[in-house]
């Protein structure tokens, strides 16, 4: 989905997608999720 051309268009062209390594931990049961978070680096022109 981010590699189409007009929702990579919405990105500036130094941003690099990284996953978390740990999953999501449930805020209310501290259990972990099956979901990971996705964090936006902004790198070097």
């Amino acid at each position: 989905m981010l590699e189409r051309p007009e929702i990579a268009s919405l990105f500036p062209k130094n941003l690099k997608l990284l996953w978390g390594y740990k999953p999501y931990q449930d805020p209310t049961t501290r259990n972990p999720t099956g979901q990971y978070e996705l964090y936006a680096i902004k790198t070097q022109p």
